[in-house]
């Protein structure tokens, strides 16, 4: 069975779940995204990958995979102050069927404010807030995030993480012809430089420390 081209109807027959309604939502670049009932009405959220080839993650460079995706969900459980969906079931790489939270599609709240700018304003201001929250969460060290307990180019120093992220998006700026050589070997250098400067007040325990 190629789950990657299964219609969620089989997937979730093959699973022994019944439904009485499925509806796609425009939610997602790695997944198909679905909001699904089961036969006493329960509404929830179904994630089917879209390919066996992870994407990377344009940001940060870090493997967009479903076993990804997991691990943060159990990272987020320590912090309290956020509520994490439940996960129903999964097979840990191409499916996840999980807890459907209450609230509305952000476009859907700004169009029904009229697309007001205080509705706007505070939105952001409520994300903010999250983020807060989210950045309470402490881990070992810096890095893409594989799963729950593996962090890939792993370092206890946040200038070694700026740097390497910095030569991710150096090398697709020259790739798509938005800088040239010269300009990423200026960049470069000054970060390179700024990093080393401040680099005794990046290391992760000092960091903790600052929070």
């Amino acid at each position: 069975m190629n789950t990657f081209l299964i219609q969620p109807e089989e997937l979730l027959a093959n699973r022994g779940i019944k439904t009485t309604s499925i509806k796609k939502i425009p939610e997602g670049s790695n997944h198909h995204v679905y909001t699904i009932a089961d036969s006493i009405g329960k509404e929830m959220i179904l994630k089917i990958m879209t390919s066996d080839t992870p994407r990377r993650d344009p940001l940060f460079n870090g493997e967009m995979s479903l076993q990804r995706e997991l691990g943060v969900y159990e990272v987020l459980r320590r912090c309290k102050a956020l509520r994490i969906p439940k996960i129903y079931d999964t097979d840990n790489k191409t499916f996840v069927l999980m807890e459907k939270l209450s609230g509305t599609l952000w476009s859907d709240y700004i169009r029904a404010n009229n697309f007001s700018k205080t509705a706007f304003l505070d939105s952001i201001t409520s994300l903010g807030k999250v983020f807060a929250e989210l950045h309470k969460v402490q881990l070992p060290a810096f890095g893409n995030l594989v799963s729950i307990d593996t962090i890939s180019n792993a370092s206890d120093n946040y200038a070694d993480r700026f740097l390497n992220i910095l030569d991710y998006r150096l090398l697709l700026n020259l790739k798509n012809g938005a800088m040239t050589e010269a300009e990423i070997t200026k960049i470069r250098e000054y970060c390179t430089a700024k990093s080393t400067l401040f680099r005794e007040y990046l290391d992760i325990k000092k960091v903790q420390l600052y929070r």
